[in-house]
């Protein structure tokens, strides 16, 4: 696998693996600090005399919201035009606390931050915008299974976007498949929010995914989606197709090869990194 085209940005849910030790991270890190200070060797960790990674994803803000100071601290390891996606804090994208003992006396309740469009902008966007600053990527709001019916969810999650200010990046990733459909595409759409993708156990294979948000994987798409024209596009395809991570459909479409994503990925690693 050869470098990757300026418009796709290849990154991890995280850097924090110490078991990548000798593969990404040749210096030695105290184990107190290494979280802390590895970003700067994962960013400018590079494959074939390209730097590989171009994005990166921050999981632990799913579980505490961030402060301005920590995310400059990893804002001040990356070089331009890295950016970071971040999970947002789950306070706000549970209706009903699970049955799971880390809930403590709130598990199995009602909770009372379920989309809370001011705590949001209060104790996510407003530290984020300060400490990331231009290394600010999407907001990620991972919704899960339980709690509420679709229709309803879909009438929370409208009315939360509708209070949230215009200009970062928002994605949705959903854990209930009878979300799916027009009425969460058109939502999307409506506040240029995005569709996150996901292989979690009761969601449909990515593919189906797509056709059920009606998209259709075409040149031209790819072509608005990363505001190139469409013979760059097809160049783009043409890589894809040559690394079998699509294949040509019907009419001008492509399909994702999904179960050959991760054998064109691993082509060229050796046995004993595989593993990773």
């Amino acid at each position: 696998m050869g470098a990757l085209p300026e418009q796709i940005r290849f990154g991890t849910s995280s850097w924090a693996y110490e078991g990548w030790q000798g593969l990404v991270y040749r210096h030695p890190y105290p184990k107190s600090r290494f979280a802390k200070d590895s970003l700067a060797e994962y960013a400018a960790y590079e494959y074939r005399g390209a730097r590989l990674f171009r994005t990166v994803g921050l999981d632990h803000t799913f579980y505490r919201p961030p402060t301005a100071g920590q995310l400059a601290q990893y804002a001040a390891q990356l070089p331009p035009g890295f950016r970071v996606c971040s999970k947002v804090w789950e306070e706000m994208t549970i209706p009903v606390y699970a049955r799971h003992a880390r809930y403590g006396a709130k598990a199995g309740t009602t909770n009372p931050r379920f989309l809370d469009a001011g705590l949001f902008e209060e104790l996510v966007l407003r530290p984020s915008r300060e400490g990331l600053g231009q290394c600010l990527g999407p907001f990620i709001f991972e919704f899960q299974r339980s709690g509420l019916d679709a229709a309803s969810f879909l009438t929370a999650l409208d009315n939360f976007f509708a209070r949230l200010p215009a200009g970062p990046q928002y994605a949705v990733e959903v854990r209930n498949p009878p979300v799916l459909g027009a009425r969460y595409h058109d939502l999307l759409k409506t506040y240029g929010a995005t569709h996150v993708y996901n292989h979690w156990n009761a969601m449909p294979p990515l593919a189906a995914q797509h056709v059920s948000l009606g998209q259709r994987f075409t040149a031209a798409r790819l072509a608005g989606v990363c505001e190139i024209d469409e013979l760059a596009a097809l160049d783009l395809i043409r890589v894809a197709v040559e690394r079998r991570l699509i294949g040509p459909g019907s009419d001008d479409e492509y399909v994702f090869l999904h179960d050959r994503i991760r054998e064109a990925l691993l082509a060229d690693v050796a046995p004993a990194q595989q593993r990773l």
